[in-house]
């Protein structure tokens, strides 16, 4: 789903900062 992207997304992002 793409909700699920877009928390993978956001989780990545988090992770990266």
């Amino acid at each position: 789903t793409y909700v699920s992207l877009f928390a993978l997304i956001k989780f990545s992002k988090h992770c990266s900062k």
